[in-house]
Formats: C-alpha cells, sequence, structure tokens
C-alpha cells in the first residue's frame, strides 16, 4: 500500500533484511500488470500527450491515489524526465500543455472499489490502457497470491514485477 512515513519504510526495509517482503503501492495483480504495460507505451510512444485518470470510493482521502503516483513515477523514469517537475495535477484555465507533462485526474464517487485509466493522445489516435477492480476482494486475492509467491524465498524486498516474472 502507499501513504508510508519515512521511518515506516525504513522499518519495513529493516524487516525485509530478515524475512522476504513484498512491497507493492497495491496489491492488485492486473494493476500491476497495467503498470508494466504503461511502461511499454511509454518508450513507444515518447511524445503522447498522458493522462492518468482514477477513480475510487468517496471516503478515499488522497487524491491522486499512491498507485497511480507510482504509475506516473514508472512512466516518468521510463522517459527520463523529473515526475516532480512533470506531474500535472487537473487541469483548468487557458494555456497550452507542457512537454511530457503527466497529467492526474481524480474522481471520489460512491463506492467504486479502483479504476485506473492512462491514456496516451497522439496525433491520429490514441492508446487507453485500463484497470477496474469490481471490489475489494480484488486486494485480498493479490495478497494472498503475493503470501504464496514469498513461500521459500530468500529474506529481502520483493515486488509485484517479481511475481508476475516480468524482472
Amino acid at each position: 500500500t502507499t501513504g508510508h512515513t519515512p521511518e515506516e519504510k525504513a522499518a519495513i526495509s529493516a524487516a525485509a533484511e530478515k524475512i522476504p517482503v513484498f512491497f507493492s503501492a497495491n496489491m492488485s495483480i492486473g494493476v500491476a500488470l497495467l503498470a508494466e504495460l504503461a511502461k511499454k507505451a511509454a518508450s513507444v510512444f515518447p511524445e503522447a500527450n498522458i493522462e492518468i485518470v482514477e477513480k475510487h470510493h468517496n471516503q478515499k482521502l488522497d487524491a491522486p491515489s499512491g498507485t497511480s503516483k507510482v504509475m506516473g513515477h514508472i512512466i516518468a523514469d521510463e522517459l527520463g524526465v523529473d515526475w516532480d517537475e512533470k506531474a500535472v495535477f487537473g487541469r483548468k484555465g487557458k494555456g497550452e500543455r507542457g512537454d511530457k507533462e503527466i497529467t492526474y485526474h481524480s474522481i471520489r464517487s460512491g463506492n467504486i472499489s479502483s479504476s485506473h485509466t492512462v491514456i496516451f493522445g497522439m496525433d491520429g489516435e490514441r492508446l487507453e490502457l485500463t484497470h477496474h477492480s469490481y471490489d475489494f476482494g480484488t486486494f485480498a486475492k493479490g495478497s494472498l497470491d503475493c503470501i504464496l509467491f514469498l513461500r521459500d524465498k530468500a529474506p529481502g524486498m520483493y515486488s509485484s514485477q517479481e511475481a508476475l516474472g516480468l524482472v
């Protein structure tokens, strides 16, 4: 999950020296694959206009979500740009879009468990990659999958990409 303090991150890292630890912004395996597909799309379409639209329930406290921020960081790394300089939160007013911006739009409504769309807009075409979680059980199942993945692993920090065999 996201939202850890620096002290909590240090404690997690210390634990990983003794036991296998699965660390991910989101426990959905589908979200992990979405992030990997977005990374690939950014490498194929480096000049695309990138928009991340995320939807969650009306009780969610952070906007944008930690998961969508992580996706933006992955894309920024692939593009070789500084996320802190290129992230834009919402859009209003007048003015041209900046080069290699990664723009976030956050929706909080009803009981949406999770929905993330990464849009790559190019001249003459658009690619949209979307993942929907229909209920919170998706995250419980992903957590159980991760527990099984960690079985027989050496101490260390493991990621969703490793669980999917992508790295």
